[in-house]
């Protein structure tokens, strides 16, 4: 018995095998942490404090004193970014790059204040 392959269902079966690998590849090295933003007592501004892919909301809306912790997958050397927004408006926006391999218990947090942004444990 001769058995057909059909090269076209082949060759979407490695390529998707590949495109898998290659996502999997994306995400060695990084670890799941919890960052911490906040929106300082002296900032004296109701804020959305946005993280990466993230749009303004009111699950990010933040008063004066307010924190929120959002999961990210860090590592050392990745760059995240972080806006402030107010009425709509980016009123600031940090990137703050991992500086370790390991973040296992340590309090990572991005702190918005009357001067702007400060990235703290990163």
């Amino acid at each position: 018995m001769i058995r057909r392959v059909d090269r076209s269902a082949l060759v979407a079966s490695l390529l998707v095998g590949v495109l898998g690998f290659a996502a999997q590849a994306c995400n060695w090295g990084c670890q799941d942490t919890r960052v911490q933003l906040v929106n300082s007592q002296q900032s004296v501004q109701t804020v959305n404090l946005v993280g990466p892919e993230e749009g303004a909301g009111p699950g990010n809306l933040l008063a004066p004193g307010q924190t929120r912790d959002i999961m990210l997958c860090l590592q050392k050397g990745g760059a995240q970014q972080f806006r402030a927004i107010s009425q709509g408006q980016v009123i600031g926006s940090v990137r703050c790059v991992a500086q370790s391999s390991s973040y296992d218990g340590a309090a990572v947090q991005v702190l918005w204040t009357f001067e702007g942004f400060i990235c703290q444990g990163w």
